[in-house]
């Protein structure tokens, strides 16, 4: 039996509220997951300001193995006309692996802000 109400008091219970105050208060709700988290999960935002300032931010911080894996961590936001927006985080490692040929999965937006677009020295 799957109620909204069980559902946000269960989604306030596994994330936190952070706040700061930026000429105001400002509050950030964060959920952290592993690869698993991203295929598969639906993250509901229940939260209307958060979703009319940006929505579920995304924040991936490696390669994902493939270009469908990839599809799947990028439609964990903006779902159901939500807002929503993602970036990569990305290190030395994740680019010798992108030389290795996993640059099929990488956004090209993301491979284009390779350092001097060259690959790095393993």
């Amino acid at each position: 039996d799957r109620s909204p109400q069980l559902y946000k008091e269960s989604l306030r219970a596994s994330t936190r509220t952070l706040s700061r105050n930026l000429s105001g208060p400002k509050e950030f709700r964060i959920t952290v997951t592993d690869h698993t988290g991203a295929r598969g999960t639906d993250y509901q935002m229940v939260d209307e300001d958060a979703n009319n300032l940006g929505g579920l931010m995304l924040i991936v911080m490696h390669v994902p193995p493939s270009k469908r894996d990839w599809i799947q961590y990028k439609g964990r936001t903006a779902r159901q006309n939500n807002r929503g927006q993602y970036c990569v985080v990305l290190n030395a490692e994740d680019y010798r692996l992108l030389d290795q040929g996993r640059e099929e999965a990488l956004p090209r937006e993301a491979y284009r802000l390779r350092p001097g677009g060259l690959p790095l020295a393993p």
